[in-house]
């Protein structure tokens, strides 16, 4: 290792890294592009996204000398540093060795190869993982909590099917066991068209909400490897614009 190896860069250049890495992806204190990483959902998980930014260079001066700061307390691991770009903020996020969270790491090559939506890619069904609202300030929620069920069926005969659901129902009920159910569930069938690769028209026929038949519901569609992301329009919602965004994975 050579004598500069492990060197922290002068404040000033950490600074103005940390102003550019929301364009350029860049760790301030090595200066090599940051690895995108799935956030695992677990019981857990506090973040709200589905990925973060890492820094995986095992020779950058803020592992390292994490890993000394660590040893001096008696303690094993060390800290990789973080990007957030919902929050557009660094932070450190602790692991036990070089290898730890690598297997979270997305390969933004593949997933742009795969990212082409055409009917061959969206024809089956697809598992609910994520359901989510967020407004003009990037303020996130949850409506059907973050532990949910729900299905997504799409027919090579142009028809589909679509439920969704939180994953324990008897969080939601009120006092009658009916309203809150009826506010936290979704379905509805009917047939579908694939505009383009950004846009999906579902046109529905029957639905548990009867003022839904006959109208269509538009949405933005985007596939990252095993993941179907679709987003509706823009809304006002109690008294807020919010952007819904269903995240489906492909179930096998």
């Amino acid at each position: 290792m050579s004598e500069d190896k492990g060197a922290m860069p002068e404040k000033g250049l950490i600074d103005q890294r940390k102003r550019e890495i929301k364009e350029t992806l860049c760790c301030p204190y090595c200066g090599e592009r940051m690895r995108k990483w799935a956030v695992p959902k677990t019981l857990f998980t506090t973040w709200a996204n589905e990925y973060m930014y890492i820094c995986f260079n095992d020779e950058c001066p803020y592992m390292l000398q994490n890993y000394e700061a660590m040893a001096r307390l008696g303690n094993d691991g060390t800290y990789r540093i973080m990007y957030d770009p919902v929050l557009d903020c660094c932070q450190p996020i602790p692991v036990l060795n070089n290898q730890a969270l690598r297997e979270g790491i997305i390969d933004e090559e593949e997933e742009a190869e795969e990212s082409e939506v055409s009917l061959e890619t969206i024809i089956g069904t697809w598992k609910l993982i994520s359901s989510r609202f967020s407004d003009e300030a990037d303020q996130v929620s949850y409506p059907l909590g973050q532990e949910l069920q729900g299905i997504l069926v799409y027919f090579d005969d142009g028809r589909m099917s679509v439920q969704n659901m939180p994953a324990d129902g008897s969080l939601f009920q009120a006092a009658d066991g009916s309203v809150v159910a009826l506010e936290t569930y979704g379905a509805y069938n009917g047939t579908f068209k694939l505009e383009s690769s950004q846009r999906i028209v579902h046109h529905i026929e029957n639905s548990m909400f009867p003022d839904w038949a006959g109208r269509t519901q538009v949405r933005e569609i985007a596939i990252e490897k095993d993941r179907l992301i679709l987003t509706g329009p823009s809304m006002l919602v109690d008294g807020t614009i919010q952007t819904a965004r269903m995240t489906w994975k492909r179930s096998v």
